[in-house]
Protein backbone atom coordinates (compact mmCIF):
# COMPACT_ATOMS: atom_id res chain seq x y z
CA UNK A 1 0.00 0.00 0.00
CA UNK A 2 1.78 3.47 -1.23
CA UNK A 3 -0.17 5.98 -0.02
CA UNK A 4 0.51 9.44 -2.14
CA UNK A 5 0.22 13.40 -1.62
CA UNK A 6 -2.07 15.31 -4.50
CA UNK A 7 -4.50 18.14 -4.32
CA UNK A 8 -4.56 18.67 -7.97
CA UNK A 9 -2.37 16.56 -9.91
CA UNK A 10 -0.12 19.92 -10.09
CA UNK A 11 2.93 17.89 -9.27
CA UNK A 12 4.81 15.74 -6.62
CA UNK A 13 4.11 12.61 -8.73
CA UNK A 14 0.53 13.63 -9.09
CA UNK A 15 -1.61 11.30 -7.95
CA UNK A 16 -1.42 7.88 -10.14
CA UNK A 17 -0.17 5.03 -8.63
CA UNK A 18 4.04 3.61 -9.75
CA UNK A 19 2.77 0.70 -10.55
CA UNK A 20 -0.46 -1.45 -11.62
CA UNK A 21 -0.40 -3.65 -8.01
CA UNK A 22 -0.66 -0.17 -6.22
CA UNK A 23 -3.46 1.04 -4.37
CA UNK A 24 -4.64 4.17 -4.18
CA UNK A 25 -6.83 6.14 -1.50
CA UNK A 26 -8.15 9.34 -1.81
CA UNK A 27 -9.31 10.88 0.84
CA UNK A 28 -10.97 14.02 -1.06
CA UNK A 29 -14.94 13.31 0.41
CA UNK A 30 -13.27 13.66 4.19
CA UNK A 31 -14.33 16.73 4.38
CA UNK A 32 -15.25 17.50 8.12
CA UNK A 33 -14.66 21.24 9.68
CA UNK A 34 -14.90 22.56 13.10
CA UNK A 35 -12.99 25.84 15.13
CA UNK A 36 -12.40 25.81 17.99
CA UNK A 37 -11.76 29.63 18.65
CA UNK A 38 -11.18 29.39 22.33
CA UNK A 39 -8.13 27.56 20.87
CA UNK A 40 -7.55 29.25 18.00
CA UNK A 41 -7.44 26.52 15.94
CA UNK A 42 -8.98 24.40 13.38
CA UNK A 43 -9.93 20.63 12.84
CA UNK A 44 -10.54 19.84 9.26
CA UNK A 45 -10.14 16.12 7.72
CA UNK A 46 -7.46 15.37 5.00
CA UNK A 47 -10.00 16.34 2.14
CA UNK A 48 -10.89 19.67 3.37
CA UNK A 49 -9.40 22.44 0.60
CA UNK A 50 -8.03 25.83 0.71
CA UNK A 51 -11.41 27.43 -0.37
CA UNK A 52 -13.73 24.74 2.22
CA UNK A 53 -11.86 26.14 5.15
CA UNK A 54 -12.20 30.07 3.92
CA UNK A 55 -15.53 29.64 3.19
CA UNK A 56 -16.65 27.92 6.05
CA UNK A 57 -14.76 30.92 8.14
CA UNK A 58 -16.70 33.69 6.07
CA UNK A 59 -20.11 31.68 6.70
CA UNK A 60 -20.10 31.51 10.41
CA UNK A 61 -18.23 35.11 10.66
CA UNK A 62 -15.27 33.67 12.74
CA UNK A 63 -12.54 36.20 12.49
CA UNK A 64 -9.65 34.54 12.57
CA UNK A 65 -7.99 33.73 8.88
CA UNK A 66 -5.11 31.10 7.67
CA UNK A 67 -2.65 31.53 4.75
CA UNK A 68 -3.19 30.59 1.05
CA UNK A 69 -0.48 29.25 -1.23
CA UNK A 70 -0.21 29.74 -4.88
CA UNK A 71 -2.46 26.92 -5.85
CA UNK A 72 -5.60 26.88 -7.08
CA UNK A 73 -8.76 27.51 -4.11
CA UNK A 74 -9.36 23.75 -4.55
CA UNK A 75 -6.06 22.02 -3.25
CA UNK A 76 -5.76 20.42 0.15
CA UNK A 77 -4.33 22.08 3.20
CA UNK A 78 -3.22 18.73 5.06
CA UNK A 79 -1.90 17.60 1.83
CA UNK A 80 0.13 20.44 1.18
CA UNK A 81 1.33 20.72 4.41
CA UNK A 82 2.05 17.28 4.86
CA UNK A 83 4.50 17.76 1.87
CA UNK A 84 6.30 20.29 3.04
CA UNK A 85 4.14 23.35 1.55
CA UNK A 86 4.11 27.03 2.73
CA UNK A 87 1.79 29.82 2.09
CA UNK A 88 1.89 33.33 1.69
CA UNK A 89 1.95 34.91 4.64
CA UNK A 90 2.98 35.16 8.27
CA UNK A 91 4.71 31.82 9.19
CA UNK A 92 4.03 30.82 6.46
CA UNK A 93 5.26 27.20 6.69
CA UNK A 94 2.23 25.26 6.84
CA UNK A 95 3.36 22.27 8.52
CA UNK A 96 4.34 24.01 11.61
CA UNK A 97 0.81 25.29 11.82
CA UNK A 98 0.16 21.57 13.02
CA UNK A 99 -0.39 20.71 16.37
CA UNK A 100 -1.67 17.39 16.05
CA UNK A 101 -2.61 14.35 13.55
CA UNK A 102 -4.87 11.64 13.31
CA UNK A 103 -4.66 8.59 11.12
CA UNK A 104 -3.40 4.82 10.32
CA UNK A 105 -0.33 3.96 9.71
CA UNK A 106 0.68 1.46 7.07
CA UNK A 107 0.10 -2.10 8.79
CA UNK A 108 -3.52 -0.60 9.90
CA UNK A 109 -2.63 0.35 13.70
CA UNK A 110 -4.91 3.38 14.00
CA UNK A 111 -3.52 6.63 15.90
CA UNK A 112 -4.55 9.79 17.47
CA UNK A 113 -2.32 12.32 18.77
CA UNK A 114 -4.84 14.68 19.92
CA UNK A 115 -5.62 16.52 23.07
CA UNK A 116 -7.32 19.12 24.75
CA UNK A 117 -3.80 21.66 25.00
CA UNK A 118 -3.72 24.33 21.90
CA UNK A 119 -0.30 23.94 22.08
CA UNK A 120 2.38 20.73 20.77
CA UNK A 121 5.53 21.78 22.58
CA UNK A 122 4.15 19.42 25.70
CA UNK A 123 4.99 15.95 27.02
CA UNK A 124 3.46 14.30 23.92
CA UNK A 125 4.91 12.45 21.26
CA UNK A 126 4.76 14.48 18.06
CA UNK A 127 4.90 11.51 15.23
CA UNK A 128 3.45 14.10 12.49
CA UNK A 129 6.64 13.86 10.87
CA UNK A 130 6.85 10.57 10.33
CA UNK A 131 4.07 11.57 7.65
CA UNK A 132 5.78 14.11 5.54
CA UNK A 133 5.20 12.66 1.81
CA UNK A 134 2.85 10.04 2.38
CA UNK A 135 5.20 7.40 2.91
CA UNK A 136 4.49 5.83 6.34
CA UNK A 137 0.56 5.97 6.67
CA UNK A 138 -2.19 7.84 6.49
CA UNK A 139 -3.58 11.29 8.15
CA UNK A 140 -6.85 11.83 7.89
CA UNK A 141 -7.78 14.83 10.18
CA UNK A 142 -5.63 17.39 11.97
CA UNK A 143 -5.92 20.12 14.53
CA UNK A 144 -4.43 23.11 12.16
CA UNK A 145 -3.69 26.50 14.09
CA UNK A 146 -5.45 29.38 12.82
CA UNK A 147 -4.79 33.48 13.41
CA UNK A 148 -6.46 36.18 14.33
CA UNK A 149 -7.00 38.52 11.83
CA UNK A 150 -5.06 41.61 12.47
CA UNK A 151 -5.85 44.98 13.13
CA UNK A 152 -3.42 46.77 11.10
CA UNK A 153 -1.22 44.98 8.16
CA UNK A 154 1.41 47.01 5.71
CA UNK A 155 2.09 45.53 2.38
CA UNK A 156 5.17 47.12 0.36
CA UNK A 157 5.47 46.05 -3.38
CA UNK A 158 8.92 47.16 -4.73
CA UNK A 159 11.24 46.23 -8.38
CA UNK A 160 14.49 46.07 -9.16
CA UNK A 161 15.85 47.33 -12.47
CA UNK A 162 18.20 45.88 -14.68
CA UNK A 163 21.41 48.86 -13.28
CA UNK A 164 20.41 48.21 -9.65
CA UNK A 165 21.42 46.22 -6.84
CA UNK A 166 20.27 42.95 -6.35
CA UNK A 167 22.37 41.66 -4.10
CA UNK A 168 22.21 44.25 -1.55
CA UNK A 169 18.54 44.08 -1.81
CA UNK A 170 18.60 40.20 -1.54
CA UNK A 171 21.58 40.87 1.76
CA UNK A 172 18.57 43.30 3.21
CA UNK A 173 16.04 40.92 3.14
CA UNK A 174 18.20 38.33 4.92
CA UNK A 175 18.61 40.55 7.13
CA UNK A 176 15.06 41.63 8.01
CA UNK A 177 13.74 37.78 8.28
CA UNK A 178 16.93 36.65 10.71
CA UNK A 179 15.85 39.64 13.01
CA UNK A 180 11.96 39.45 12.29
CA UNK A 181 11.92 43.13 10.72
CA UNK A 182 9.57 41.23 8.07
CA UNK A 183 7.09 38.58 9.01
CA UNK A 184 6.01 37.40 5.42
CA UNK A 185 7.45 35.20 3.32
CA UNK A 186 9.53 37.51 0.54
CA UNK A 187 8.10 36.66 -2.72
CA UNK A 188 10.20 38.28 -5.69
CA UNK A 189 9.54 36.83 -9.21
CA UNK A 190 10.78 37.95 -13.24
CA UNK A 191 8.56 40.87 -14.45
CA UNK A 192 6.74 38.32 -16.90
CA UNK A 193 5.22 37.23 -13.85
CA UNK A 194 4.03 40.99 -13.33
CA UNK A 195 2.93 41.26 -16.70
CA UNK A 196 0.88 37.67 -17.23
CA UNK A 197 -1.27 38.31 -13.68
CA UNK A 198 -2.10 41.75 -14.79
CA UNK A 199 -3.27 40.66 -18.68
CA UNK A 200 -5.60 38.00 -17.29
CA UNK A 201 -2.83 35.39 -17.48
CA UNK A 202 -2.46 35.23 -21.02
CA UNK A 203 -0.78 37.27 -23.80
CA UNK A 204 -1.77 37.84 -27.62
CA UNK A 205 1.59 39.75 -28.19
CA UNK A 206 3.93 36.76 -27.57
CA UNK A 207 6.87 38.24 -29.11
CA UNK A 208 10.23 36.25 -30.57
CA UNK A 209 12.69 38.84 -29.47
CA UNK A 210 12.99 38.48 -25.91
CA UNK A 211 14.52 41.70 -25.13
CA UNK A 212 11.43 43.43 -27.29
CA UNK A 213 9.63 42.07 -25.35
CA UNK A 214 10.53 43.11 -22.12
CA UNK A 215 10.81 46.20 -23.39
CA UNK A 216 6.86 45.66 -24.30
CA UNK A 217 6.29 44.17 -20.54
CA UNK A 218 7.83 47.13 -18.61
CA UNK A 219 5.66 49.28 -21.18
CA UNK A 220 2.77 48.05 -20.31
CA UNK A 221 3.43 47.83 -16.73
CA UNK A 222 3.94 51.30 -16.66
CA UNK A 223 1.52 52.53 -18.77
CA UNK A 224 -1.23 50.68 -16.77
CA UNK A 225 0.11 52.25 -12.99
CA UNK A 226 1.92 49.37 -12.14
CA UNK A 227 5.53 51.00 -12.47
CA UNK A 228 6.33 50.74 -9.16
CA UNK A 229 5.93 46.91 -10.14
CA UNK A 230 7.85 47.18 -13.62
CA UNK A 231 11.72 46.39 -13.02
CA UNK A 232 13.53 43.03 -13.75
CA UNK A 233 12.72 41.72 -10.54
CA UNK A 234 9.47 42.68 -8.86
CA UNK A 235 8.20 41.21 -5.48
CA UNK A 236 6.32 42.03 -2.39
CA UNK A 237 6.04 41.53 1.44
CA UNK A 238 4.09 42.25 4.48
CA UNK A 239 3.99 42.53 8.21
CA UNK A 240 1.06 42.18 10.31
CA UNK A 241 0.54 44.98 13.90
CA UNK A 242 -1.50 45.78 16.28
CA UNK A 243 -0.23 49.46 16.87
CA UNK A 244 -0.03 52.18 14.18
CA UNK A 245 2.86 53.98 15.80
CA UNK A 246 5.02 50.98 15.69
CA UNK A 247 3.36 50.03 11.76
CA UNK A 248 4.54 53.77 10.74
CA UNK A 249 8.63 53.47 12.75
CA UNK A 250 8.93 49.75 11.20
CA UNK A 251 7.70 50.31 7.97
CA UNK A 252 9.81 53.32 7.77
CA UNK A 253 12.77 51.74 8.65
CA UNK A 254 12.12 49.00 5.85
CA UNK A 255 11.66 51.57 3.67
CA UNK A 256 14.53 53.84 3.72
CA UNK A 257 16.94 50.49 3.92
CA UNK A 258 15.69 49.27 0.64
CA UNK A 259 15.78 52.64 -1.17
CA UNK A 260 19.38 53.11 -0.78
CA UNK A 261 19.69 50.36 -3.59
CA UNK A 262 16.32 50.59 -5.56
CA UNK A 263 13.60 53.28 -6.65
CA UNK A 264 10.45 51.39 -7.26
CA UNK A 265 8.54 50.99 -4.03
CA UNK A 266 5.34 51.33 -2.68
CA UNK A 267 3.24 50.36 0.43
CA UNK A 268 -0.40 50.43 1.25
CA UNK A 269 -1.79 49.78 4.49
CA UNK A 270 -4.54 47.43 5.12
CA UNK A 271 -7.42 47.50 8.13
CA UNK A 272 -9.56 44.77 9.77
CA UNK A 273 -12.15 46.45 8.26
CA UNK A 274 -10.66 45.56 4.72
CA UNK A 275 -9.81 42.16 5.03
CA UNK A 276 -13.33 41.68 6.45
CA UNK A 277 -15.01 43.24 3.90
CA UNK A 278 -13.02 41.79 1.02
CA UNK A 279 -14.10 38.15 2.33
CA UNK A 280 -17.47 39.10 1.56
CA UNK A 281 -16.60 40.17 -1.26
CA UNK A 282 -13.21 39.63 -3.27
CA UNK A 283 -14.47 41.94 -5.94
CA UNK A 284 -14.80 44.59 -3.05
CA UNK A 285 -13.41 48.01 -3.05
CA UNK A 286 -9.20 47.25 -1.97
CA UNK A 287 -8.05 49.55 0.62
CA UNK A 288 -7.15 53.01 0.41
CA UNK A 289 -4.36 53.98 -1.97
CA UNK A 290 -4.11 50.52 -3.51
CA UNK A 291 -4.73 49.83 -7.50
CA UNK A 292 -6.40 47.45 -9.17
CA UNK A 293 -2.98 45.60 -10.42
CA UNK A 294 -2.65 44.67 -6.44
CA UNK A 295 -5.42 42.75 -6.05
CA UNK A 296 -4.28 39.88 -6.24
CA UNK A 297 -1.73 40.17 -4.15
CA UNK A 298 -3.77 41.79 -1.42
CA UNK A 299 -5.88 38.91 -1.00
CA UNK A 300 -3.53 36.25 -1.44
CA UNK A 301 -1.46 37.49 1.58
CA UNK A 302 -5.00 38.30 3.30
CA UNK A 303 -5.63 34.61 3.26
CA UNK A 304 -8.01 34.56 0.35
CA UNK A 305 -7.62 31.97 -1.45
CA UNK A 306 -7.64 33.09 -5.84
CA UNK A 307 -6.25 32.19 -9.06
CA UNK A 308 -2.80 31.60 -7.34
CA UNK A 309 0.52 30.96 -9.00
CA UNK A 310 -0.30 27.97 -10.76
CA UNK A 311 -2.82 29.55 -13.31
CA UNK A 312 0.41 30.62 -15.22
CA UNK A 313 0.82 27.26 -16.72
CA UNK A 314 -1.48 28.49 -18.86
CA UNK A 315 -0.26 31.86 -19.36
CA UNK A 316 1.78 31.16 -22.94
CA UNK A 317 -0.67 28.32 -23.91
CA UNK A 318 -3.06 30.49 -25.17
CA UNK A 319 -5.72 29.81 -23.18
CA UNK A 320 -7.94 32.28 -22.59
CA UNK A 321 -9.98 31.81 -20.03
CA UNK A 322 -8.87 31.76 -16.59
CA UNK A 323 -11.97 30.05 -14.99
CA UNK A 324 -11.81 27.51 -17.50
CA UNK A 325 -8.90 26.19 -16.39
CA UNK A 326 -8.25 22.49 -16.18
CA UNK A 327 -4.65 20.80 -16.32
CA UNK A 328 -5.64 17.20 -16.61
CA UNK A 329 -8.05 17.90 -19.87
CA UNK A 330 -5.98 20.76 -21.10
CA UNK A 331 -2.54 18.56 -20.65
CA UNK A 332 -1.29 21.75 -19.85
CA UNK A 333 2.15 21.98 -17.68
CA UNK A 334 4.51 24.19 -16.38
CA UNK A 335 7.83 23.58 -14.33
CA UNK A 336 8.22 25.10 -10.91
CA UNK A 337 11.14 26.40 -9.08
CA UNK A 338 11.43 27.42 -5.28
CA UNK A 339 14.44 28.73 -3.98
CA UNK A 340 15.21 28.19 -0.43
Amino acid sequence: LLCRIYGANLGYGGKAPLASSDVLIDLFFLKGIEVDESRSVAIIEAGVTQQELFDYLVKHDIEYWFHVTGAPAETSIVGNAMAGGYANGVNGIRYDKIISVKGVFNDGTEFDTHRGSNTKYDDSPDIGGCFKGGEHGIITEVIYELDPIPELMQISFFSVDPDEDLASVMDSFEYFRKHNVVQSNISIFKSYRIFAENTGHCSEKILNNQVAFKQEIYKYLSDNGLDFWSGEYSGVIANTYTDKEVLDVTERYIENKLRKYITKFKSIEVTKEDILRLRKNTEARLPENALEGMRGRILTFTGMPKYGSVSMGYWRKGHVDINDMNLERDKFGFLWLALS
